[in-house]
């Protein structure tokens, strides 16, 4: 299932703890969305989610909608 692929590899970022939520559906079969919740480190937080949108682009195409929110550890 490409949920569970999507999410392995978003715990191998650097600076990922865990990935709370993962919903991916698409719209009438064109327009794919994607909707995450990322729990990461108080490190670096420009760079994980540099890291993270990279990943993702090559999963999703430019008319894709994708919406990951990004939870410090801790808070």
């Amino acid at each position: 299932m490409f949920e569970a692929k999507l999410k392995n590899e978003l715990l191998f970022v650097k600076g990922v703890i865990a990935v709370t939520k993962t919903h991916i559906w698409s719209i009438e079969g064109m327009q794919r969305v994607c909707n995450l919740h990322i729990k990461v480190m108080n490190e670096d937080y420009d760079t994980i989610q540099r890291n993270i949108y990279q990943l993702l682009n090559g999963h999703f195409t430019r008319d894709s909608d994708l919406t990951v929110q990004l939870d410090k550890a801790g808070a």
